[in-house]
């Protein structure tokens, strides 16, 4: 299948009486859903949750397979304490290591084993394939690459107060 899917939101907005003014807002959460349960299927097929992927998938893609716990919870948005029970998980399934920082003996660098590289690998390869089935062409890529780049980025100033964020104006409006 070439193209684009037709628009079936209002199949489920208008059922749900969602306000037009966050249509935007309402594609994203529902597209939100509906990626953590296709990639929950696929890391869980593997053998780890989507929140533990996504940490053996920093380190994997850091230099030499190797990243400092603070530098992990900086891009996913985590905390080191919160971090610390993925680490030990993760560790005692053999898919990451924690290693003493060469240049600072106070701190820890994780990185990833044979086989967190291997789940790692074997992970996006079937991510990959799923992003593939969407059927979407090149132009409708490369549209959501643009938007959703220009999204996060927006985000991220937002989170970082670079920009300002009002709230909803009613409670009905969240959902």
């Amino acid at each position: 299948m070439t193209g684009n899917p037709p628009n079936t939101t209002n199949r489920w907005t208008d059922e749900l009486d969602l306000p037009s003014e966050l249509s935007l807002v309402t594609l994203f959460a529902r597209a939100q859903l509906l990626l953590t349960q296709g990639i929950e299927r696929i890391t869980l097929a593997a053998g780890v949750s989507a929140a533990d992927f996504f940490v053996i998938g920093v380190v994997c893609r850091s230099p030499e397979h190797r990243g400092s716990p603070t530098r992990v919870c900086e891009i996913l948005g985590r905390t080191t304490g919160g971090l610390t029970p993925t680490i030990d998980r993760l560790e005692a399934a053999g898919l990451l290591r924690r290693l003493p920082d060469p240049s600072d003996r106070r701190r820890l660098v994780l990185e990833a084993t044979p086989v967190g590289l291997e789940i790692h690998a074997q992970v996006n390869q079937q991510l990959a394939a799923w992003q593939d089935a969407l059927g979407l062409d090149d132009s409708a890529r490369h549209a959501l690459r643009s938007g959703l780049g220009l999204l996060v980025e927006r985000l991220e100033d937002q989170h970082r107060g670079r920009v300002s964020a009002s709230g909803p104006a009613s409670p009905r409006a969240a959902w």
